[in-house]
C-alpha cells in the first residue's frame, strides 16, 4: 500500500482526528529515522487537498524539535516552517 492509498484509506473512516492521523501514519509505516524532507510534504500535502484540516504534528522528528502544536496549515509553505 503506497501513502496515497493508506491516507485515502484514513480518509474514508470520517472526519479526521487531526492530532493523531500525521503519528499514525509514520508510526505505522515508518522509521522516523527514514524519513526525508519529501515525505513529510507529501504527507501534508496529501492531507491538505483531501481536507484542508487544522492539524498537530505530535513528536514528528524524533529529536524533539517540533514538540506538540496546534497548527493551521493554509498551503504547502507552511508545511516547510515545520521541517528542521
Amino acid at each position: 500500500m503506497d501513502l496515497n492509498e493508506m491516507i485515502l484509506k484514513e480518509l474514508e473512516n470520517g472526519p479526521v482526528k487531526e492530532e493523531h492521523l500525521i503519528s499514525k501514519l509514520i508510526d505505522k509505516n515508518y522509521n522516523y529515522n527514514n524519513l526525508k524532507r519529501s515525505d513529510y510534504i507529501k504527507i501534508g500535502a496529501e492531507i491538505i487537498l483531501e481536507n484542508k484540516i487544522i492539524f498537530a504534528i505530535d513528536n514528528l522528528v524524533k529529536t524533539g524539535r517540533i514538540k506538540r502544536k496546534k497548527l493551521n496549515i493554509d498551503g504547502i509553505e507552511d508545511l516547510y516552517l515545520l521541517l528542521p
